[in-house]
């Protein structure tokens, strides 16, 4: 190793929530042996030379520089943008050796909360994922040049791409002829959504400032160029944005089973899963655990709350049973009331536009209820979870492991009893996962 004093060597063990290879400093400083040390795009076994970047009280950050020990796990990147664009972080391991580390960082994360023997025993393995062309939506950058593609990691700079290897195949289609239309609208559209579904590709384009009429025209135009169908909204943010112009449709189909005979609407730019199978795969997995907690479907009551356009409200209500779908956005909230009455389910669905803070503090059934399905943004229940205890079952959908793990921490601590933890590869190529846990309590408090 070279003497550079910001050089160290590390093993590493792990790869540590957020993607990073974690391991101890076996070399260098030697105020730093021992230390943690996180370094990107390292594998697991592997012995690395990395730079040191920053410097903690329990732990370093590096940039890695080469390896000493490389691991059997290691594979060539497919994507040309790895590394250098902020999204896939694990395209340098073999999607079995993704699948084996990204269940060792859920037994990591749950032992870190003092999780039991018993409950660790109840975490099963993924869900997998197609490692490549999966994601059916992806949100794109145009900068002030005309730069169109993601952000790098931690920056607002933009990388430049012609295709995407984990987009699906109607996305790369429309990203390989982008480069035309972001020249034409750049300064004028700041972000551009595409959702992809059976009947092509949908585009929602964000200007960050009030259009003039003689600029829709200008965007519209060079979206006609392009895409089959456009929604052009301006704005803060795209939830709850005005739409100011556009063409064709603006809604996407989500499906639901692997025959397609279930789906919902879903309007562009507002949240859907980016995986259709894995969400597939994740709605079957829920059904199954609603059928297993009441023989007599037509007598249970559902809770489904941030139940969105209805992706588990619509399929639990076609099972016969009563769900009340508690959706703060006011236009998903329709949503899933109108693909309850397109399923012919609308007398099963009852939505409630609140959020699930004031519902929960407001609202009462009058009705004991056998099973709440939870599925919360990124920051989870947080205390919310102490206020669920009236229900027999619980089911806890999240996209974030940090909040899924003090999730259940405090459901355990209020007498829920974990029945299973289930993960899903929603994400393949990068270290986020979905993230299931099932919960039962013998006594609800009503």
């Amino acid at each position: 190793m070279e003497t550079d004093s910001s050089h160290i060597k590390v093993n590493i063990r792990e790869i540590a929530v957020g993607g990073a290879g974690v391991g101890e400093v076996c070399e260098g400083d030697p105020s730093l042996l021992g230390i943690t040390a996180f370094v990107p795009f390292a594998a697991r076994g592997e012995t690395v030379v990395a730079k040191l970047l920053q410097r903690k009280e329990r732990y370093v950050t590096a940039e890695l520089l080469s390896l000493e020990t490389r691991s059997e796990d290691r594979v060539e990147p497919t994507c040309k943008y790895f590394e250098k664009c902020g999204g896939c972080d694990l395209q340098h391991i073999s999607y079995a050796a993704q699948l084996a580390g990204k269940l060792a960082m859920i037994e990591g994360a749950l032992r870190s909360q003092r999780t039991d023997e018993a409950n660790l025993a109840k975490l099963q393995g993924f869900d997998p994922s197609p490692s490549f062309a999966y994601r059916r939506r992806v949100t794109l950058h145009i900068d002030s040049t005309g730069r169109v593609g993601f952000y790098r990691a931690k920056s607002r700079s933009v990388v430049g791409i012609d295709e995407c290897s984990i987009s699906d195949r109607q996305i790369n289609q429309i990203i390989a002829k982008l480069p035309s239309f972001a020249k034409l609208v750049s300064g004028k559209v700041s972000t551009l959504i595409l959702e992809s579904d059976r009947d092509g590709v949908v585009a929602l384009v964000k200007a960050p400032y009030k259009l003039s009429q003689s600029e829709i025209r200008e965007v519209t135009s060079a979206g006609r160029e392009i895409f089959d169908d456009m929604t052009i909204v301006s704005g803060s943010s795209v939830s709850g944005t005005a739409e100011v112009g556009g063409y064709g449709r603006k809604i996407v189909g989500i499906e639901l089973n692997h025959s397609g005979s279930q789906k919902i609407s879903v309007p562009v730019g507002e949240f859907s899963q980016v995986n259709k199978l894995v969400n597939i795969d994740l709605v079957s997995y829920v059904l199954e655990k609603v059928t297993s907690s009441r023989e007599h479907l037509r007598e249970m009551l559902v809770e489904d709350l941030y139940s969105g356009a209805g992706n588990f409200s619509i399929p639990i209500a076609k099972l016969g049973s009563e769900v009340i779908a508690v959706e703060a956005n006011q236009r998903l909230s329709n949503f899933c009331a109108s693909n309850a009455q397109a399923h012919g389910v609308e007398g099963e669905v009852q939505t409630v536009t609140s959020s699930v803070e004031k519902y929960l503090r407001e609202s009462k059934s009058g009705r004991r209820v056998d099973l709440i399905i939870a599925d919360p943004p990124r920051s989870g229940l947080s205390q919310l979870a102490k206020k669920l205890n009236y229900a027999r079952r619980l089911i806890l959908v999240s996209c974030q492991l940090p909040s899924f793990v003090r999730d259940l921490r405090l459901l355990l601590e209020d007498g829920w009893e974990l029945e299973e933890i289930k993960p899903f590869d929603m994400f393949a190529q990068t270290s986020h996962i979905e993230i299931v846990g099932v919960f039962s309590r013998t006594h609800p408090k009503i």
